[in-house]
């Protein structure tokens, strides 16, 4: 989609952009799922890397998490819910909640 993206929270709201274009032009449920997956997975890595993070298997089925201390972060769950409704799921908001709370996730 010709986005430029990097590993950092300015990426995320490029990550917004690129659902929101793509519920725009009326894309399918099929490439809405793989588009959640694909953005999600990137905004899991930025979590990762900004928290110090590391990627483990999900429970119950819940598929990849980021973990962070103590705390389990689903980023894909997270994407696609963005996608069914993004006022209520913003992942910019949430990123930055997110690590600035210094003690709450950080390990």
């Amino acid at each position: 989609m010709g986005a430029k993206l990097s590993f950092d929270l300015g990426s995320v709201g490029v990550l917004e952009e690129i659902l929101t274009a793509l519920k725009e032009i009326g894309a399918d449920q099929a490439a809405l799922n793989g588009a959640g997956f694909l953005v999600g997975a990137y905004l899991g890595e930025i979590l990762r890397r900004e928290l110090k993070g590391e990627w483990v298997a999900g429970t119950d089925g819940d598929g990849f998490a980021v973990r962070a201390g103590d705390a389990n972060i689903f980023p894909v769950a997270l994407a696609r819910k963005f996608i069914v409704d993004p006022d209520a799921n913003g992942l910019v908001f949430f990123a930055e909640v997110l690590v600035s709370q210094p003690g709450t996730v950080r390990p």
